[in-house]
């Protein structure tokens, strides 16, 4: 089963609270996808790419979410 963790992050680097998300959800499953949702955010898929038990990233790379809310990102989550 793929968990998908949405990451929470400043556009520049990611939270401490996405890596615990990770970290808990590599005890559950091998198979992990993370969405990131941002603004100029290569640089944090690229790092998220790197870590252990990541089997893909999903990006939205969009200048209308360089300050995400809520009410938002939840239409990209939903479709």
């Amino acid at each position: 089963m793929s968990i998908l963790i949405l990451a929470e992050h400043n556009n520049e680097e990611v939270k401490s609270s996405t890596l615990n998300t990770i970290s808990a959800a590599s005890k559950i499953s091998s198979d992990i996808e993370v969405l990131v949702v941002g603004s100029n955010i290569e640089g944090i898929c690229k790092e998220i790419s790197n870590y252990q038990n990541i089997k893909k990233v999903l990006s939205l790379n969009n200048t209308d979410y360089e300050h995400a809310i809520a009410e938002k990102i939840e239409p990209v989550i939903m479709s």
